[in-house]
């Protein structure tokens, strides 16, 4: 192909779409500690992911997103010791 290499098909950019948007399929995905959660919450979203929340649970709080493929990710920040 000349000047601009291989193109994807209008099916197989769908599908990337559809993927892109997939949403989080709890209660699984890889859970990821983060000292800094509304930094790290702030830097998915700057780089175009979409993530729920932060929430406040007893526990601490937590936000969680899908990579474009839909595995799902958990961000986990403890409350501190009191």
């Amino acid at each position: 192909m000349a000047g601009g290499g291989p193109r994807a098909s209008p099916a197989l950019r769908s599908s990337r779409t559809r993927r892109s948007r997939a949403r989080i399929r709890e209660p699984g995905g890889v859970l990821l500690d983060s000292v800094d959660l509304d930094a790290t919450v702030a830097r998915l979203r700057e780089s175009g992911a979409e993530v729920d929340g932060p929430q406040d649970l007893p526990w601490g709080r937590r936000a969680s997103f899908a990579d474009p493929d839909g595995d799902s990710f958990i961000l986990a920040a403890a409350s501190p010791l009191r």
